[in-house]
């Protein structure tokens, strides 16, 4: 059972664990990276292995980083 867009979201998570690291890094990377990181909140990128139906997997990402939003309102800036 392959993830939606799959061809791509290999790529997507790479890229959004680079950001994340980057981010922490130092003061001066997270200013620049951290907004990169949450320009854009994306649900739908459900990974190879994921163990459920598609539908509770993006489910539970919403509520994840739904959750985390709003335990660090400070990050809802940075979304576009």
């Amino acid at each position: 059972m392959g993830g939606v867009f799959s061809d791509h979201s290999a790529e997507y998570r790479e890229l959004t664990e680079v950001l994340r690291v980057l981010s922490q890094t130092c003061q001066a990377y997270q200013a620049i990276f951290l907004s990169m990181l949450w320009k854009r909140l994306d649900l739908c990128m459900v990974p190879e292995d994921f163990k459920t139906t598609y539908y509770n997997y993006v489910m539970w990402e919403i509520c994840r980083k739904s959750d985390g939003l709003r335990s660090c309102p400070n990050l809802a800036k940075y979304i576009e």
